[in-house]
């Protein structure tokens, strides 16, 4: 003969455990996604401004006018100005 067996029926459950994991998997993948995509967007081309590469360069040409000026001479680079000038 066979024992009949009663368990007392369980209400369903509105959230497993596994689906809270899987919930909260998908909201942190999304978080971070939305971040990344900030963080792209708030990126600028160059890392600088115009305004600091105009001072770099600036910097960087001051020093060499005078050896521009000892290649060529003086004299033959403002005949050579006035020359386009006039």
């Amino acid at each position: 003969m066979q024992a009949l067996v009663c368990q007392p029926a369980v209400a369903p459950q509105l959230f497993s455990a596994e689906g809270v994991v899987g919930v909260i998997f998908l909201l942190t993948v999304a978080l971070v996604l939305t971040g990344a995509m900030i963080a792209v967007n708030s990126q600028r081309l160059a890392p600088v401004s115009a305004a600091t590469v105009k001072l770099v360069v600036l910097a960087a040409a001051l020093p060499l006018i005078p050896v521009v000026l000892t290649l060529v001479p003086f004299f033959d680079l403002v005949r050579w100005l006035f020359g386009k000038v006039v």
